[in-house]
């Protein structure tokens, strides 16, 4: 059942990732208030300098670390981690 769920929501939702909020803390460094929305059909590229959090970024949207505070929702599915 839920992975039926799962395949509905991809199929009618427009927004594929949204972040909210997003905060994180690792050794010296911050990632503070992170607000993303990807939709549906959109290429997004992160650009920056040598560690300014791009690699920490796309680590919490794969689950490998908890946010210390905000959200991460992928097809509408709040990750709960």
């Amino acid at each position: 059942m839920e992975i039926c769920v799962i395949l509905w929501l991809a199929k009618h939702i427009q927004t594929m990732i949204t972040i909210k909020n997003l905060q994180r803390k690792w050794k010296e460094f911050n990632l503070k208030d992170i607000n993303l929305t990807i939709e549906k059909g959109e290429y997004f590229v992160i650009l920056g300098p040598t560690a300014a959090g791009k690699t920490l970024l796309l680590e919490l949207i794969a689950g490998f670390y908890i946010p210390d505070a905000g959200e991460i929702w992928i097809h509408g599915i709040m990750l709960q981690l």
